[in-house]
């Protein structure tokens, strides 16, 4: 859960997110930031932030080589424990 340290701030700038597998508009499937909040948005606050009408544009990124690795490891480590 993210820290909303500046609600206006969070509400006027464009969220970047990194998207870890198609759809990207699954929210399974993607971090995302946002300035005026610190770390990562929960789906509730990517709604907010990110996807509500009249919002800024979102940026959507591919993650590093790294980020993608450790993403398909997670992965396979929730289905392997039976939380998927």
């Amino acid at each position: 859960m993210s820290k909303v340290v500046d609600e206006e701030l969070a509400m006027s700038s464009p969220c970047k997110c990194y998207v870890f597998a198609e759809p990207r508009t699954k929210a399974a499937n993607r971090l995302c930031y946002v300035k005026g909040c610190k770390g990562m948005l929960t789906d509730e606050q990517e709604e907010k932030y990110c996807f509500s009408e009249g919002h800024k544009s979102t940026v959507f990124m591919r993650p590093s080589a790294k980020w993608q690795r450790m993403w398909d490891t997670f992965k396979v480590m929730k289905k392997a424990k039976g939380v998927v």
